[in-house]
């Protein structure tokens, strides 16, 4: 079973190295991951992880309350949309301060419906086709560790 496993992972490995090559994510070179890996270190460091814990308690009270709306109604809430909505608010709040032009970045959690084209879009695509939308815009300022 474990060979089996081991066999299927590099099978997936190589399948993505060849979508995203030298990815880091996709290092096997122990010396070249760890070179990959040093800058990322203060993002998922405790004390990094512990500045995120506010905004984190407050997305995650914002998707509750949006929840608590549809209580005692009949209408179906997509949990994959509610969590991608949640992630894509996570992710916006860490790495976009502001849109370009001074407006208020998105709140995916705000839409009615927790924004399902967004979902269809980025979130539920296969990686060899939301990888080059997300990719597309221009980059823009490293974000800082929080």
């Amino acid at each position: 079973m474990v060979r089996l496993l081991l066999d299927v992972f590099a099978t997936v490995q190589l399948s993505l190295s060849n979508l995203v090559a030298g990815s880091h994510i996709l290092t096997v070179d122990h010396d070249l991951h760890r070179l990959r890996r040093k800058p990322l270190e203060p993002f998922f460091s405790r004390n990094g992880v512990q500045r995120l814990h506010g905004m984190l308690t407050e997305v995650t009270l914002k998707m509750e309350s949006r929840l608590r709306e549809f209580q005692n109604t009949s209408h179906v809430v997509r949990l994959d949309h509610v969590f991608g909505a949640l992630a894509s608010d996570v992710m916006c709040r860490i790495c976009v301060a502001s849109t370009a032009d001074g407006e208020k970045r998105p709140d995916f959690l705000d839409h009615p419906d927790f924004s399902p084209e967004w979902y269809v879009r980025t979130l539920q695509s296969r990686p060899s086709q939301s990888a080059p939308k997300l990719m597309a815009h221009p980059p823009g300022p490293t974000p800082s560790p929080p």
